[in-house]
C-alpha cells in the first residue's frame, strides 16, 4: 500500500476496516486524563496537608520531614505540570466558546492555583532561609 493511500484512508477515518481517532480528539482525551490524574494526587496531597500528623516518620533521615511537609512539597512540585495541564484542558475543551465559561474557567483552574500558591510559599521560604543564612554568617557583607 502507497503512503498516499494510507494517508488518504486515515483523512477518511478508516485505515484497513479500523476507525482511526480523530487526533484533535485524542489530543482532548490525552489532556483532559492527565488533568483528572492531577486533581486526584493534588486532592490526596491535599488531604494528607491539612489531616496528615505533624510527627516525623524517619527521625534518623537527613532532612526529617513530617507528612504534612512532604505533602506540602508534593503540591508545590505540582504546580507546573497541573499548570499545563489546565491551559491544556483549557484549550482543547474549547471552553472560552462555552456557556458559563467564567465559572467553568474558576473551577477549572483552581487546582492549578492551589499548587501555585503552594510553590510560591515554599519559595519563599527557602528564599528566607537562605538569606537568613547569608546574614548570620557575613558572608554578603565580607567584602
Amino acid at each position: 500500500m502507497m503512503m498516499c493511500d494510507i494517508m488518504h484512508r486515515m483523512n477518511r477515518g478508516v485505515l484497513q476496516g479500523v476507525p482511526v481517532m480523530n487526533v484533535g480528539k485524542l489530543v482532548r482525551v490525552t489532556s483532559n486524563a492527565i488533568y483528572i490524574i492531577g486533581v486526584a494526587v493534588l486532592l490526596t496531597l491535599l488531604t494528607f496537608y491539612i489531616i496528615g500528623a505533624n510527627m516525623v516518620p524517619y527521625p534518623e533521615a537527613m532532612i526529617p520531614w513530617s507528612m504534612r511537609d512532604i505533602a506540602f512539597m508534593g503540591l508545590a512540585i505540582g504546580a507546573i505540570p497541573m499548570g499545563i495541564a489546565c491551559v491544556a484542558v483549557y484549550h482543547f475543551n474549547r471552553l472560552r466558546q462555552s456557556p458559563k465559561k467564567t465559572f467553568k474557567t474558576i473551577l477549572l483552574f483552581a487546582p492549578g492555583v492551589v499548587c501555585g500558591i503552594c510553590l510560591l510559599v515554599a519559595a519563599g521560604f527557602i528564599a528566607f532561609i537562605m538569606m537568613k543564612f547569608l546574614i548570620e554568617t557575613n558572608i554578603l557583607f565580607a567584602y
